[in-house]
């Protein structure tokens, strides 16, 4: 199981714990009855099913030792198959051609009911595996889930989060189309972080939160559709390692994101024909003027939806903002992260530069994490903690360092040195 997989379990674990943390369910023993009773399809492992005791476990390893103790741990019977036997495959799906009717769960307890298999040799992963493999499931029912209009009473609860396409930029002669990132509190309709972008990337995203956390504290919940940056392993990777739930739509479905996207038509109504020529020559000119137009109009104009000026109903929940105690636990958490192998040199090649690593790390794929404002800033980590900090090769320098076995040696001969 590689560090990747982990984070994945962990972050899978997270979701479901995310309620209890967050205490955003009217009762915690009905929230662990609907849980415990549901399948899950789980990274790495496939089908399961947890009981109360798990989840609650879970809960406390999280309170207590964050996000990293979600991470499973090796097993100790590592390498042995728990694979069933051909004869007993062959044997399973006879009797689930025989009783396709039945849904898996069912089929599997009556598996066990009549003696076919022993609760130990088919568990209802096991059953479920294999008979998806096979296409042997019964066909899930329609989605009939209920979609009411929502809001929040108290700011910070939740916010919600999009992409909207922006103004083109003339840029050195050449256009270039903007987006605008934004974050918008469900309460209070304040906007919590906005920018524009030439690009609709990760690291664009990750930009605009962290700088939305820095200023308005942390959210309970983060709510975003099903977009590749919104789904990212780092988006979620970071709310996990700050204690925020992020919760994604419906594919296909943007009207449960109404707020977000009625301020991009207020933004499209009311600033965009502000624009002059000038302001559409420089990224920075258009975010300047952007921040200027939510402070003086947006921000102090009476909303319809809640009878007041966003701002003033934000600052009237202020004893609510939750301010994170240094800013170093958003660095942290916001670091980017990938997975680099060592050359036999020493060194990991990283954004088209070769960067110095410890010998101890020759020939392993190493877990890199760098900072998004500055990725020449490397460092390794290992099992969640930095170990070691790299730094740029500089060629001139190793000419001249010692070592301990020197590539050059002198011939006995008149001292010429040979390579």
């Amino acid at each position: 199981m590689t560090e990747k997989d982990k984070e994945l379990i962990a972050l899978f674990r997270y979701g479901l714990i995310a309620p209890l943390l967050t205490d955003t369910v009217s009762s915690h023993t009905a929230y662990l009855d609907e849980i415990s009773a549901k399948t899950h399809d789980v990274p790495h492992y496939g089908i399961r099913t947890y009981n109360r005791k798990t989840l609650l476990e879970w809960h406390r390893l999280y309170r207590r030792h964050g996000f990293d103790a979600l991470k499973p741990k090796v097993r100790t019977d590592k390498g042995s198959s728990r694979a069933l036997p051909a004869e007993s495959v062959k044997l399973l799906l006879k009797l689930r051609n025989e009783n396709i009717h039945l849904s898996v769960k069912l089929f599997q307890e009556w598996l066990i009911y009549e003696g076919h298999f022993t609760s130990s040799d088919c568990s209802y992963s096991t059953v479920y595996r294999l008979l998806k493999k096979h296409q042997l499931l019964k066909p899930s029912a329609i989605d009939t889930s209920d979609r009411r209009r929502f809001a929040h009473i108290d700011i910070n609860t939740l916010w919600q989060t999009d992409v909207s396409h922006g103004p083109y930029l003339s840029l050195n002669g050449k256009k270039r189309k903007t987006y605008l990132i934004a974050f918008i509190d469900d309460a209070s309709r304040r906007i919590t972080g906005a920018q524009f972008m030439l690009a609709e990337k990760n690291e664009d995203l990750l930009h605009v939160l962290k700088s939305a956390l820095l200023t308005c504290g942390k959210p309970t919940m983060l709510y975003a559709d099903n977009g590749k940056i919104f789904r990212s392993h780092q988006l979620n990777t970071s709310c996990a390692t700050l204690g925020i739930a992020l919760v994604n739509t419906k594919p296909y479905d943007p009207k449960s994101k109404g707020k977000i996207e009625r301020f991009f038509k207020t933004v499209r109504s009311r600033f965009y024909p502000l624009l002059t020529d000038a302001d559409l020559m420089d990224l920075d000119v258009l975010n300047q003027r952007f921040e200027a137009w939510l402070a003086r109009d947006y921000h102090h104009k009476v909303h319809s939806s809640i009878n007041e000026a966003p701002m003033v109903f934000y600052m009237r929940g202020s004893d609510r903002i939750k301010h994170f105690s240094d800013p170093r636990i958003i660095d942290e958490a916001f670091l980017i992260r990938v997975t680099r192998k060592v050359k036999s040199d020493a060194t990991i090649s990283m954004h088209n530069a070769l960067l110095e690593a410890s010998p101890m790390f020759i020939g392993k794929s190493v877990d890199i994490r760098y900072p998004n404002e500055s990725p020449d800033k490397i460092y390794i980590y290992e099992n969640s903690v930095r170990i070691y900090t790299c730094n740029k090769v500089i060629m001139k320098d190793n000419a001249v360092a010692k070592r301990n076995n020197n590539p050059i040696s002198y011939s006995s001969l008149g001292g010429v040195p040979h390579v």
